[in-house]
């Protein structure tokens, strides 16, 4: 990049140095709304889903809704809106301006948005814009981390390449989306095609975000031990090795159906996932789990669930026949990571963002804990009803109706939460 373009970016990206970012209420406006979309849209569509009630033969195209949803308009504007938060303040660079914020979620939310509303009501042309709108927030966010990176020395510390490696991620999902819809021409999307898109989002996107967050984070508010640089570049590329075998083998976009490189991929990913845990000591480390702060033990519990996500696909890759593995069977290991992992890890880093904006305390800190504990509480029911079942029976239905009923009270709690500080952080931006 040239000088003079170099400039203009600069100018157009970066906000202010000072202790605060500008426009401060934004971060908490975007997990509300989020969260509003998770609950509202997502949530109820899977508990539709779930539960069978009133589909008229659409349950295909209400579960990839339900996806693209608690995804792409609630996981992925969540996790961005916490790194725009994060990387100023861990690599000691100016807050980023609120235009390019604004334009990074607003792209993000819309393409969600649209491929969920063009799956249900079966508007093929809206699923392209959609993905397009999804690609352009990626490739956005690439470019506003990779700007945010450590201006140390380069290629001395991977860490600064786990969150551009989500973006990539992010885009190669966007374009699956479109070529699945220039392939085939129709709704629903083709299974594998659509079970490709979340599985790149999973485990491209979210977990290299999530790992480049706790590598930092954990060790400064927890006093964990750091990382080394070699384990960070092992998990940097197992993550990205491990996606990519498992996208090769899964037959989507007319790629081939190879069950052996699926299970390399979830064999990689699990180990990943145990050495990060071995590695922060974030289960056996005392600091983790006691402290003055209500939510240092939140942290640790989340991430049970994440260690319950990796084992399951170890064992699932090691014992079973992938060939037999259904629908319920993948969305049983897919919610584990979801409402198992993510909700409440996602929730408790808020409490921890919001705990330091708020001089202490978050807004409606019960509110946020209880909401942690919840999502804990309800993941055993969505998930072990559609464990190794070719169908789930009436019991099963009931047990997952209460699992989503259980999230949704969560995600209702954490709303009010975010809903709150959005309201101090705006009307009191320097408290």
């Amino acid at each position: 990049m040239s000088a003079g373009w170099h400039n203009l970016w600069v100018m157009s990206v970066e906000g202010t140095r000072s202790p605060h970012p500008p426009m401060r209420g934004l971060f908490a406006g975007a997990i509300a709304f989020a969260t509003l979309v998770g609950l509202a849209a997502g949530l109820v569509l899977g508990l539709v889903a779930a539960t069978e009630v009133a589909l008229d033969d659409r349950w295909t195209e209400v579960v990839q809704a339900h996806g693209r949803l608690q995804l792409g308009a609630w996981a992925v504007p969540f996790v961005v809106a916490l790194a725009f938060e994060f990387l100023p303040r861990l690599n000691q660079r100016p807050w980023l301006a609120p235009a390019p914020r604004l334009a990074t979620l607003a792209l993000l939310f819309a393409g969600a948005i649209a491929e969920a509303a063009a799956l249900v009501w079966s508007i093929e042309w809206l699923l392209l814009v959609g993905a397009l709108s999804t690609g352009g927030g990626a490739l956005l966010f690439a470019l506003l981390v990779v700007h945010l990176r450590d201006r140390g020395p380069r290629f001395t510390d991977p860490q600064v390449y786990f969150f551009p490696a989500a973006a990539v991620w992010l885009v190669v999902a966007a374009v699956v989306v479109v070529a699945a819809q220039l392939r085939e021409e129709s709704l629903p999307i083709p299974q594998q095609d659509s079970r490709l898109v979340v599985e790149l989002i999973i485990r491209g996107f979210l977990l290299n975000a999530v790992i480049a967050v706790v590598l930092r984070a954990f060790t400064e508010h927890f006093d964990l031990p750091a990382v080394s640089k070699s384990g960070r570049a092992v998990l940097l590329v197992g993550l990205s090795v491990g996606t990519l075998c498992w996208m090769l083998g899964s037959g989507g976009v007319g790629l081939p159906d190879v069950e052996w490189l699926r299970r390399l991929g979830d064999l990689i990913l699990a180990l990943q996932i145990g050495m990060a845990t071995w590695w922060l000591g974030i289960l056996s480390s005392r600091t983790a789990w006691h402290g003055d702060e209500r939510y240092r033990p939140l942290l640790p519990l989340s991430w049970l669930g994440l260690v319950a996500y990796g084992g399951l696909l170890a064992l699932v890759a090691a014992t079973t026949d992938l060939t037999t593995v259904g629908v319920y069977d993948e969305g049983a290991v897919r919610h584990v990571f979801l409402t198992g992992f993510l909700a409440p890890f996602v929730f408790a880093m808020a409490h921890v963002v919001l705990t330091h904006f708020g001089g202490g305390s978050a807004p409606a800190e019960g509110l946020l804990s209880l909401s942690v504990v919840l999502a804990l509480v309800a993941w055993p029911f969505r998930v072990l009803p559609m464990v190794w079942v070719e169908r789930p029976g009436v019991e099963a239905q009931i047990a997952m109706g209460v699992g989503g009923g259980l999230a949704m009270v969560a995600f209702a709690l954490a709303l009010a939460a975010f809903v709150k500080a959005t309201v101090r952080l705006s009307s009191n931006p320097d408290s």
